[in-house]
């Protein structure tokens, strides 16, 4: 970072607008800020840091006390800082919360604090901003930090050094100094690393610690206490399915013979029921065979009867035929004086249609004129179309002149309400950017506010979940006390009642295993019921599963009340940003962020609105001659149009003079004409008409004689065959031994009758012979058969088969215990297979994690390893300078031991004094001496962070102390170290008011304190 330009502005002593324009110095990098005390040096560090960071060099100093006492009410304190990164050119601004005096009336109102950022590379004009980077005070602080590299506090250790903190990063501690070198050379990479160390140390651990839980599980699900013990139970299991199979094959033997002893006595029990059966079935059928007899008979008549069927039809038809005749004679009877009626009347119609012959000539006569009308009416409509066409044509030239006259009273009319729109939206415009600063710090107060009310929420959810963890783990531990005495209780029960659980298991005869006699007087009994090895054993698991809940409760508990700290932390940080409003209601806030969204959309559309109704003011102003060009062209057409209408007007008057007034109407011609031509035509077909009705009535009447004399004969033929058909079924009913017609007709069956009776009697006599033959197969089968005792048999079949089912149930109990086992070695092996490579690999990644994370003798970690070498590098450039100052007397360089054996190491600093041969702390050092080491160890740090280009550019040092408390001749060192600057670009700025320094530094910043206020200025 290298200044450019600062303007500040009521700040500090300065009552006004004060310019700082390094640019001056030009190729001098080396200036003097000097000026008599309590003049203002140390404001200039102040501005910048508060331009940058909003805070001062000096963290005893609030940025809102920073207000000049001299400066006018009406006078803003706010501060804008150009500085360069490279060769990117960057302005930051800045005004701190203050009153200033209200606009309209008394009194003063609160100026909420402002902070912008651009990025101005290639402004050629100082009044250019550039682009916009970022607006707010908190983000303009995120984006310098970005930018810089550093934070505030890092920011005064490196570049600004004010007075009370230049020997910050020289004294600083060893984590605080790493931090720094952190950010300086980014070596963040290597911390992840030691970071992504530890934590696939920390899985390879949980997954062994997982997999050991899972091999002591698997053996406690199989209640074996080793791996070979379920081996030996595997090989026990083993030689019971070897038994069991062998007893199995013999109870299935046993339940095949008495299956089929039971199917045996089934078989007889079924002849000897299928004998009985078909006896009883064949008696049955013998009871109906005379109802089948009565059939038989039946069936014969209706053969008889069938063969008469068609004499039967024939004789039907006749009657039929007979009858028919006589209604065809009555209907041409009947239709011969129709006939003869309907010649009369055509013969009269056809003299009343002769009569009209004068009515069909006036006719002819007035269809003539109808037709000279007609060419007069053509030429008429002609002259009317021109006279509309005409018409119209004026008409569309008047309308034409009308519109062209509203476009141009509507174009005046929008020319002036845009006008008014326009002057009334600029006034909105106007307010966009402070509108928009007011909805940025009202959203940013609404997500704070939201993020305290989450964190509210999670914080009375961790405290209810820590209290409730709290009361858990409370009741657990009292029954894991409880659990603990009874335990104990059992043990002892168990160790003192081992001779009575001996004695229980004496027999007497048998020699004692204690003592080796047979006789036993007086065995041990116990007092009180003893446990068994089982109980204790089950005690001892619940009192290690009651442990292990107390231990996971413990650790969440633990966990829970960190989170209530962080949570307690994270409100307290934010409360304090809120102030007043960490109470404040959400949704007024929320209400408050709408509404200033909504003033802001409604002001951004205004600005939108404003320039599209500038850019239509300015069509419509070009509009305008364009508009009373096109009305001038429509008035003349129109003026021509009327004209023309005129004309054909007279026409069409000439023209309706040879018309009469009724027929000038075409339509009303030709209806007329019409109406004249169908009269004629319905005259003509009326005696056409006439004339053919006459003649079609004599010939019908003739036709209809004809008819008459064919049916009467034809009713004589069919009344002869009738009587013959009749004599002809008397004589064959009488021959096929029918008495009369109800005989035959009793006897008469149909065709679909006589087949079902067939079928029946087929049947019939087909079950009969099949019941005989039935009847004689079940008595040849069961002779000499005797009926066995079914339930004897079926008892002694299912008792085999329910010795089978046990068996069986027996083998699949032991296979399945097998099986278990198998699946419980397998699991074993596998785990155990697994624990074993876990294991390997965590000795080598474990202990490289622990190296890394300085779990070694040095207690280095990597990221410290990496640092201590560009530590190594910083030293080495910081002791030239610190010999050059000291006389060649004090080296810097990296402490060997620790100083705190409880923290890392590797980053302590020491001086050597060559004068005494030894190595001491540097909070040994005197202020001169520190000062120099400070100074050195600063100059140093920017060389090697330079020349590492690591992305941040130390082009920038600001000295505030320490030249006073040397000697002429240590300063004089200083300054040439300071001098030897210059080459490398390195702008050094020193504040001192040391009289010497004004005389050895030629390019001055002189500050001049005055009653109302100080002044600066270059002198070079």
């Amino acid at each position: 970072m290298r200044p450019v330009k600062l303007i500040v502005s009521a700040f500090g002593p300065y009552a006004g607008e004060q310019v700082f324009d390094f640019r001056l110095l030009k190729d001098r990098n080396l200036f003097l800020i000097h000026g008599p005390t309590g003049a203002g040096k140390t404001s200039i560090l102040d501005a910048i840091c508060f331009a940058l960071y909003g805070e001062t060099s000096g963290a005893e100093r609030n940025p809102k006390q920073m207000r000049s006492d001299h400066a006018d009410p009406s006078c803003l304190t706010e501060v804008t800082f150009d500085f360069s990164l490279g060769r990117e050119l960057y302005r930051v601004y800045r005004s701190p919360d203050q009153e200033r005096p209200r606009k309209k009336g008394g009194g003063t109102t609160k100026e909420k604090a402002q902070a912008m950022l651009w990025q101005r590379t290639g402004c050629a004009d100082d009044a250019a901003e550039g682009r916009l980077i970022a607006t707010q005070p908190k983000r303009v602080t995120e984006a310098v930090e970005q930018l810089l590299g550093f934070k505030s506090h890092q920011f005064r250790q490196v570049i600004v050094l004010p007075q009370g903190q230049f020997r910050t990063l020289l004294l600083a501690g060893s984590g605080d100094r790493e931090k720094i070198l952190e950010t300086l050379f980014q070596t963040e990479t290597y911390r992840r690393i030691e970071e992504a160390l530890k934590e696939t140390a920390k899985q390879q651990s949980e997954q062994i610690k997982a997999c050991r839980q899972r091999c002591q599980m698997i053996l406690e699900q199989a209640d074996a206490p080793s791996a070979d013990a379920l081996s030996e139970r595997r090989q026990q299991l083993e030689a019971q399915l070897t038994v069991i199979t062998a007893q199995l094959e013999q109870h299935r033997q046993r339940d095949k013979e008495a299956h089929e002893r039971l199917a045996q006595g089934q078989q007889v029990v079924e002849r000897l029921k299928e004998h009985a059966a078909a006896q009883a079935a064949l008696a049955a059928l013998l009871e109906k065979q005379d109802q089948f007899t009565t059939k038989q008979t039946e069936l014969a008549l209706a053969r008889k009867a069938a063969t008469l069927v068609e004499a039967e039809a024939a004789l039907r038809q006749r009657t039929s035929e007979a009858q028919q005749a006589e209604r065809q004679l009555a209907q041409a009877q009947t239709a011969l004086h129709q006939a003869e009626q309907n010649m009369q009347r055509a013969q009269q119609a056809l003299k009343e249609e002769q009569a009209r012959d004068k009515e069909r000539e006036q006719a002819t006569r007035q269809l003539a004129q109808f037709d000279q009308w007609l060419d007069h009416i053509k030429a008429l409509e002609a002259a009317r179309q021109s006279q509309a066409a005409a018409h119209v044509e004026a008409a569309r030239a008047t309308a034409q002149r009308q519109q062209a006259q509203q476009a141009i009273e509507q174009c005046q009319r929008t020319l002036d309400e845009k006008q008014k729109s326009r002057e009334s939206l600029q006034s909105v415009a106007l307010r966009l950017e402070a509108l928009r600063s007011g909805l940025a710090e009202a959203t940013q107060k609404l997500e704070q506010r939201q993020q305290l009310e989450r964190i509210r929420q999670d914080l009375s959810l961790a405290r209810g979940r820590y209290q409730q963890l709290q009361q858990q783990r409370q009741q657990v531990a009292t029954t894991l006390s409880q659990q603990r005495a009874a335990l104990a209780e059992s043990e002892a029960i168990w160790f003192q009642a081992q001779a009575a659980i001996l004695a229980q298991q004496l027999v007497a005869g048998q020699p004692c295993p204690v003592c080796g006699s047979t006789e036993h007087p007086r065995p041990a009994r116990a007092e009180h019921p003893l446990p068994s090895e089982a109980t204790i054993k089950q005690q001892r698991r619940k009192l290690e599963q009651l442990q292990q809940e107390h231990d996971e409760l413990q650790q969440k508990e633990a966990a829970e009340q960190r989170a209530v700290g962080q949570f307690e932390s994270a409100e307290r940080v934010i409360a304090e940003q809120l102030g007043q409003l960490s109470h404040a209601d959400v949704t007024v806030l929320e209400a408050q962020a709408r509404q200033a969204a909504a003033d802001v959309a409604c002001a951004e559309q205004a600005a939108r609105e404003m320039s599209a109704l500038e850019q239509e003011v300015q069509q419509l102003k070009q509009q305008q001659p364009l508009l009373q060009q096109q009305f001038d062209e429509a008035d003349k057409a129109a003026q021509e149009a009327n004209a023309r209408l005129r004309e054909t007007q007279a026409i069409v008057a000439e023209r309706e003079t040879l018309l009469p007034e009724q027929w000038r109407d075409r339509r009303a011609l030709l209806q007329a004409r019409s109406g004249v031509e169908r009269a004629l035509a319905q005259l003509k077909a009326s005696l056409e008409k006439a004339q053919q009705a006459a003649s079609q009535a004599d010939q019908q009447w003739a036709a209809c004689r004809a008819a008459l004399q064919a049916a009467e004969q034809s009713a004589a033929r069919a009344h002869e065959q009738a009587r013959r058909q009749q004599q002809e079924f008397a004589e064959r009913l009488g021959a096929a031994g029918f008495l009369d017609e109800a005989a035959y007709e009793s006897a008469k069956r149909t065709a679909q009758q006589m087949e079902s009776l067939e079928r029946e009697l087929a049947d019939f006599q087909a079950r009969l012979q099949a019941a005989s033959e039935r009847a004689q197969r079940a008595q040849e089968a069961a002779h000499g058969l005797v009926e066995p005792d079914l339930a004897a048999l079926q008892q002694q079949a299912d008792a085999a088969k329910q010795a089978l089912e046990r068996a069986l149930m027996e083998r699949t109990r032991c296979m399945t215990q097998l099986e278990q086992t198998d699946r419980w070695l397998n699991a074993l092996a596998a785990a155990q297979a697994e624990l074993t490579s876990l294991e390997e690999y965590y000795s080598v990644i474990g202990h490289i994690a622990d190296v890394a994370n300085g779990r070694n003798p040095h207690g280095i970690t990597f990221q410290r390893f990496v640092l201590g070498a560009l530590l190594d590098d910083v030293l080495i450039q910081a002791t030239e300078r610190l010999k050059l100052m000291s006389r060649g007397r004090f080296h810097l360089q990296r402490a060997a031991q620790r100083a705190d054996l409880r923290t890392a190491g590797g980053l302590d600093l020491e001086i050597y004094d060559a004068y005494t041969g030894t190595q001491r702390t540097v909070s040994t050092l005197s202020g001169g001496e520190s000062f120099l080491a400070s100074l050195s160890l600063a100059l140093g740090l920017a060389d090697v962070v330079q020349s590492y280009a690591g992305g941040i550019h130390l082009d920038t040092i600001f000295v505030d102390e320490g030249f006073g408390s040397l000697d002429a001749e240590t300063l004089d060192f200083a300054i040439r170290a300071l001098t030897d600057l210059q080459a490398g670009g390195r702008l050094v700025g020193i504040i001192s008011h040391v009289p010497e320094l004004r005389e050895r530094i030629d390019a001055r910043l002189e500050i001049i304190a005055g009653r109302a206020g100080s002044t600066a200025r270059f002198v070079l």
